[in-house]
């Protein structure tokens, strides 16, 4: 990304991110529209409303402490896939954290 900037965000605006915060569970699938979706494609240079997006908190002893999102088009998006990048994301985050305990998946 070429043009970063500082951006304060407000999750307790409607939002992907709110839901994720929220719940503490990832968010799969069609993006609906709010102020802050907005603001967020614009910070990631993305023009319109992404067809599908990804967004997996990582959460350590009840917090959610980082997010990781991808955007998709409709013929990319596959819960299997998207489950994959979920636990490669949870799983390594851990490890770069130098985190001994396996991540065990919240029952939904």
């Amino acid at each position: 990304m070429e043009n970063t900037e500082a951006a304060a965000i407000t999750v307790n605006q409607p939002s992907i991110l709110n839901i994720v915060m929220r719940t503490q569970k990832p968010f799969y699938g069609k993006p609906f529209t709010s102020e802050l979706n907005k603001k967020l494609y614009q910070i990631i240079n993305e023009q319109e409303e992404p067809e599908v997006i990804m967004v997996i908190p990582f959460v350590y002893e009840d917090q959610v402490l980082a997010v990781i999102g991808f955007i998709a088009d409709q013929e990319s998006y596959s819960l299997d896939r998207l489950a994959e990048y979920e636990s490669r994301f949870q799983k390594d985050i851990r490890l770069k954290m130098g985190l001994t305990s396996n991540y065990v998946e919240k029952a939904s």
